[in-house]
């Protein structure tokens, strides 16, 4: 995060290729897929164990 907060926002809107989302797009999506496997692992660990 706190590497995140230093780019400039100039830095932000590049676009990651020619036709790429920017690097902006990219870290929200990154942010957001995290985020699914959080609740996922968090759903997980409330079911009970099967062996």
């Amino acid at each position: 995060m706190t590497a995140t907060r230093a780019l400039p926002p100039e830095a932000l809107a590049r676009p990651l290729g020619s036709t790429g989302p920017t690097v902006q797009d990219a870290l929200l999506a990154l942010a957001r897929h995290t985020v699914w496997h959080a609740g996922q692992i968090a759903a997980l660990a409330r079911r009970p164990l099967l062996v």
